[in-house]
């Protein structure tokens, strides 16, 4: 038998540690095809990382102990054992052309089967779930807006509200309560607790400061030429008092625990117009970066508009960052949320990265991949587990402000919509906001009140 479960627990106390935990006495036994990575994948993510629920794979001809509690999936039914219904998705290696079927509903089921009264579920669930958990929607056809984002709107996914809730995990509740209800006295559940973290993207750590003589005498020029003499004044009240809008930092560390806040900086300097113009060579970003880290605040990378398809960019921009923190960086999120399948996480994994933060509904907010924790990405074509984290966020400060032209008052009944059903999982709500939506400054004046509260609402 191989042991691919995590054993959960309660009451054991280890001597001098005061760490209690609790073995259960019985695991779930579980049958299914043989050397397949995606049903192993799968049942790791359902049973161990959402319901904490210890399992044990048993061996092709092998069964479990009299009276212990079985679970059959993709092998021939067996007496006493509780049948999970099979599509043949987790037993394949290639990718589907054709979206699945799915039956509309309170719970949407992706891949819905023919009755069987030996399965109290009516769809192949796991399939359901590696569908999602993949994103297998986009290797079967793209879809891409003006940045060559996926367009996600185009996606069944958003057409069947599949992204909307966190159906994954309503997914393994599901599948739980069916297993607790057939073994009462030998399984349980013990979900992850909820918890929270604040991410925060620093794309523009100033708004005038810091870009040279010429820099700041051609954007007052043009402010003028434009006709923006409110624009003017507020970059000659910076040059005379020295405070730049967007340097709110003071005021995110005021705000932001140092143990659940994340910043990411753009370091490229402005290779393409969608970046800035501050490279990681500028003294005083070097200065900031260093602070924030000195701080106790995780750092990361937010690599520039071209690395989605230029990795040598993305070696270099690493290399930058990590000759200023003066070690290796490990977490990342795309600029503009820009990324590719499977290319973009292979690259990221090359160059040494193991956690990226990159998916995010950035038009409208909800649970990418269906997710509301972080989970491991699944090369899809080389169909296998990787050792990439995917951190997925829930929402971000844009996509209320920009993308669903939200004023501050709605904005923030939205994120508590989302951060309430983040909490009923026991989801981590992830949240993108960026330096400048504290500033008071062009687009998000009038916003700050709102976006403390939502990092308040995230720190306690």
């Amino acid at each position: 038998m191989n042991l691919n479960g995590k054993w959960a627990g309660s009451g054991l106390q280890l001597a001098g540690m005061g760490v209690s935990f609790a073995i259960m006495a019985t695991p779930l036994y579980v049958s299914a095809p043989p050397g397949t990575p995606r049903v192993s994948y799968t049942l790791d993510l359902v049973l161990s990382d959402l319901l904490g629920m210890p399992y044990q794979l048993l061996s092709p001809g092998d069964h479990p102990p009299e009276g212990a509690p079985w679970m059959v999936y993709g092998v021939p039914p067996q007496p006493g054992a509780f049948t999970l219904p099979w599509g043949g998705l987790l037993g394949e290696t290639h990718i589907r052309q054709d979206p699945p079927a799915y039956w509309p509903g309170n719970l949407v089921k992706l891949f819905p089967q023919p009755p069987d009264t030996r399965c109290i579920v009516d769809f192949d669930l796991l399939s359901g779930v590696f569908y999602l958990v993949t994103d297998y929607e986009k290797y079967q056809v793209q879809h891409l807006d003006a940045h060559e984002r996926y367009d996600l709107k185009a996606y069944p996914s958003d057409e069947w509200h599949l992204d909307h809730v966190p159906l994954v995990h309503r997914y393994a509740q599901l599948l739980g309560e069916v297993l607790v209800s057939r073994f009462p006295q030998q399984l349980e559940m013990r979900p992850p607790a909820f918890s929270a973290e604040i991410t925060i993207d620093v794309d523009f750590p100033w708004k005038y400061r810091h870009k040279g003589p010429a820099g700041w005498g051609g954007g007052l020029l043009r402010d003028m030429v434009r006709l923006k003499p409110g624009v003017a004044l507020e970059r000659l009240q910076t040059l005379l008092t020295r405070r730049d809008p967007h340097d709110t930092f003071a005021l995110l560390q005021e705000v932001c625990p140092p143990e659940r806040t994340r910043f990411f900086f753009l370091v490229s300097g402005r290779k393409t117009p969608y970046d800035s113009r501050f490279p990681w060579t500028k003294a005083p970003y070097q200065k900031l970066i260093r602070q924030l880290g000195a701080a106790g605040y995780g750092l990361g990378i937010h690599p520039s508009y071209s690395t989605m398809t230029d990795p040598g960019q993305l070696a270099r921009e690493l290399s930058g960052l990590s000759s200023v923190l003066d070690q290796a960086v490990r977490h990342s999120r795309q600029h503009f949320l820009r990324y590719r399948l499977p290319e973009t996480p292979r690259q990221l994994l090359e160059a040494g990265i193991r956690d990226d933060y990159s998916w995010c509904r950035y038009h409208e907010g909800g649970f990418p991949a269906g997710m509301a924790r972080p989970f491991h990405w699944f090369d899809l074509r080389r169909n296998r587990v990787t050792t990439l984290k995917i951190h997925p966020a829930q929402l971000m400060d844009r996509s209320l402000q920009a993308y669903l032209g939200l004023e501050p008052e709605p904005a923030l009944e939205r994120f508590r919509q989302l951060l309430d059903c983040t909490r009923t999982v026991g989801g981590t709500f992830s949240m993108i906001f960026h330096n400048d939506s504290l500033s008071e400054s062009g687009e998000w004046r009038g916003w700050r009140p709102a976006i403390l509260a939502m990092m308040e609402a995230l720190s306690v």
